[in-house]
């Protein structure tokens, strides 16, 4: 083969070989800057100026809720069920209280004792205290301060000094377990706020039935803002708040005669069971009226024995018996301590070996005197 033949196919080699690599690097251009173009949306090619549109706003905070164990832990063994009852010993209507002193003061609305002659108070521990009277009534505001018989310290609130809740903030309801309720606490919120002279009121979303007058309203910082009681004219139900509890509490004298609205009337020895450590004789049979207005002639009533194991101890107490149809005591209530346990212990056994002739229904208040 000539040289110049092959100078020319060498040349064309490298011309062919020239043409590859361009071509080569120009596809490799083109593939890095389509993947360029894809991955450039995720990440930006420049900061974005900063401008108000870009300022993301503040999340608004949210309100706290209430804590309702921390308020059944702290809040409810200080809360009590009230009874009251006419000079009768009829029962007139229940309602709630709560301790506002270690010796046994109880705050509820004056509304609950209207009428009342007697009353009872029973603890979240199923205790039974006897209620001497009112210390501190308020009729204004529907408030009272009560003076219950405690053997030893018992749980209190204190109201908050000055709550600062607006319209919207949740409330809760800390009624008694004892009472009447489908829940002991009721969780709502401040519907409306009112200042007028010379109280402030609250009105709440939740619904409250009478016998929860007296309820302390806590809020979601744990403070006892305010105490339910009745309203005059609409609405039935409002709150009064704890700077008005604390005038009341203010008022109230640590030591003094308490005293019911409605004097009870004095009961006679003669009129029921006399009980004596030497004989326990019994004095006389208490006669008492059905509801329907006939005479109910008991057939046995045995007096109470002087239980040994109580001393030389002294008490008088008022029970109230509840006859079935059949004759038999179907139910008894202590309407007043013997301020002894051990009395009372023996004051209701015997009670319940009473029986009256068979027929309708009926009830009998029975007083007993150890002495």
């Amino acid at each position: 083969m000539k040289r110049s033949t092959l100078f020319f196919f060498f040349g064309l080699v490298v011309v062919v070989g020239v043409i590859a690599r361009c071509n080569s690097r120009s596809r490799l251009a083109q593939e890095q800057e389509q993947a360029a173009q894809q991955v450039s949306p995720l990440v930006p090619s420049a900061a974005p100026s900063p401008s108000l549109s870009a300022t993301p706003s503040p999340q608004p905070t949210a309100t706290p809720k209430v804590d309702v164990a921390k308020v059944a832990s702290r809040i409810q063994p200080a809360v009590v069920a009230i009874s009251v009852f006419d000079p009768a010993g009829k029962l007139l209507r229940t309602g709630t209280g709560v301790f506002v002193s270690k010796d046994g003061m109880v705050l509820t609305t004056r509304s609950l004792m209207e009428g009342g002659a007697h009353a009872i108070a029973k603890t979240s521990d199923n205790h039974i205290l006897n209620i001497n009277g009112i210390l501190t009534d308020v009729q204004p505001d529907d408030l009272a301060v009560l003076d219950a018989e405690v053997k030893q310290d018992v749980p209190t609130i204190t109201p908050a000094a000055d709550p600062a809740d607006a319209e919207g903030s949740p409330v809760a309801v800390v009624q008694s377990p004892l009472g009447r309720h489908n829940a002991s606490i009721l969780e709502g919120t401040i519907t409306k706020k009112h200042k007028e002279v010379p109280a402030d009121w609250l009105e709440l979303s939740v619904p409250i039935t009478a016998d929860s007058f007296g309820s302390p309203v806590v809020n979601s910082r744990n403070e006892v803002i305010g105490l339910v009681t009745r309203g005059v004219g609409d609405p039935a139900v409002v709150v009064r708040t704890s700077p008005t509890l604390e005038a009341v509490l203010a008022r109230t004298p640590e030591s003094g005669k308490a005293k019911f609205l409605v004097e009870e009337k004095p009961v006679s020895p003669a009129e029921g069971p006399l009980v004596s450590p030497a004989d326990g004789t019994l004095q006389k049979v208490p006669l008492a009226q059905n509801p329907q207005g006939r005479q109910g002639k008991l057939i046995y009533s045995p007096a109470p024995a002087y239980p040994n194991s109580a001393g030389m101890a002294n008490g008088a107490g008022r029970f109230r018996l509840t006859f079935g149809a059949n004759g038999q005591v179907k139910n008894i209530v202590i309407l007043r301590s013997t301020r002894n346990g051990v009395l009372d212990q023996a004051a209701v056994d015997a009670l319940r070996r009473w029986k009256s002739a068979p027929g309708e229904e009926w009830e009998l208040n029975v007083p007993i005197t150890f002495q």
